[in-house]
């Protein structure tokens, strides 16, 4: 028998109360240095593929299922 781990995604989103479909919306704003979240909305308007690199290691950091 094996036993399904809870992804680091699932975890996430039942304590902060959110749907797993909004757990990227919700992560990237709180990843950012403060400074940058005001310039996120522009950078992300003006220049699209600047965040591919943050939203890969969002996707990838979702499907973790060990912390340590």
């Amino acid at each position: 028998m094996e036993i399904a781990l809870a992804t680091f995604e699932q975890v996430y989103c039942q304590q902060h109360w959110i749907p797993e479909d909004q757990f990227a919306t919700h992560l990237r704003p709180r990843v950012l240095y403060s400074h940058a979240r005001l310039l996120a909305p522009l950078v992300g308007l003006y220049m699209r593929g600047y965040v591919v690199a943050d939203s890969a290691f969002i996707d990838g950091g979702s499907r973790l299922t060990r912390y340590h």
